[in-house]
């Protein structure tokens, strides 16, 4: 973790820790660099050899229990990952377990989302098979018992939408 002032007297902080999603914002004191380093900190207990949702998604796609699905589930899974990895890929499991309101903020941020095909906001379809499909991912770390993610998977599979 690092806090840095720039040349224009704004301080920047930039944080990467494996298993994490990297943080990379610029403060216009360091009193506010600092405060968002601690709350992150606070948030990003370390963990040793997880598996990120990233490359889990590597592994599965490569797996039996991928290529057995029928081809349209195939296609499904492939295009509603893609968002939820692009937000969440860089945490590791366990950090997604310990920590399960970052797929409620992904949510959440989905839902206000407009889409750039329909200039409409993202419906509770669309997340409901990017949850599915998050679900899917988490049901093969189980299966493969690569950890013990009984609660991401829980929270993952019992998403209510409107």
């Amino acid at each position: 973790m690092g806090i840095t002032q720039l040349k224009n007297g704004k301080f920047r902080l930039q944080i990467r820790r494996k298993g994490f999603p990297t943080v990379d914002k610029v403060f216009e004191s360091a009193e506010g660099a600092q405060a968002a380093e601690a709350a992150a900190a606070r948030k990003q207990k370390p963990v040793q050899d997880d598996i990120t949702l990233n490359e889990l998604c590597e592994r599965y796609h490569d797996s039996r229990e991928f290529s057995e699905k029928a081809e349209n589930t195939q296609k499904t899974e492939l295009c509603r990952i893609k968002p939820v990895l692009a937000t969440l890929g860089e945490y590791s499991l366990k950090n997604l377990e310990q920590d399960t309101s970052a797929i409620y903020d992904y949510m959440d941020k989905r839902s206000k989302e407009v889409s750039p095909r329909t200039k409409e906001k993202i419906s509770g379809t669309t997340i409901r098979l990017e949850i599915a499909a998050l679900s899917a991912l988490v049901a093969f770390a189980k299966t493969r018992k690569l950890r013990n993610y009984v609660a991401t998977a829980q929270t993952a599979g019992a998403i209510n939408l409107p």
